[in-house]
């Protein structure tokens, strides 16, 4: 940011910078020792939120903070994030769209391989990619498909399709 030679700008950016603090939330630890007691759930790590009225992450929304946390050279948070969804895919199967209870029952496209892809394109952690492979491989996208497939006339329609262009 102090390379940023515009002052209105710099500060501008500065103050943008400034609403990670707002943003970030950390689960107690008593939501993991009662977690009947609690609609949200037990994430190991702190995480950001995408403001407003939400207490809980979303995991759309995520893509999109991590990249915002990368671009902010938060690379810590981003990889902490990383480590809640790998938690969640180890705990659950997959990661709920939300991190309450009453979104278990649903998710939304895949991102998790390509948040890891714009983690470690940006810091080269190959530790950490080696850490969450098995993770990645577990994730199985046909049973992700099964619920978001509508069957009309015998043709299978495919309502979320992503296409990522990786190098």
């Amino acid at each position: 940011l102090i390379a940023i030679e515009d002052r209105e700008l710099r500060q501008f950016a500065l103050e943008i910078h400034a609403l990670w603090k707002k943003l970030c939330h950390i689960v107690k630890p008593e939501v993991k020792n009662n977690p009947k007691r609690y609609s949200i759930l037990y994430l190991p790590h702190e995480f950001m939120i995408a403001g407003g009225r939400y207490r809980e992450f979303h995991y759309w929304d995520t893509y999109w903070i991590i990249k915002g946390l990368l671009a902010s050279g938060m690379h810590d948070t981003a990889k902490h994030m990383l480590q809640n969804f790998k938690y969640l895919i180890e705990k659950y199967g997959y990661i709920p769209n939300g991190g309450r209870t009453y979104m278990l029952q649903r998710t939304q496209p895949p991102f998790f391989i390509p948040m890891v892809y714009e983690y470690h394109t940006v810091t080269a952690d190959d530790e950490f990619l080696l850490s969450v492979m098995s993770t990645m491989e577990a994730v199985n996208f046909k049973e992700y498909l099964n619920y978001h497939l509508i069957i009309i006339l015998h043709l299978i329609i495919v309502i979320y399709c992503l296409n990522f262009l990786m190098n």
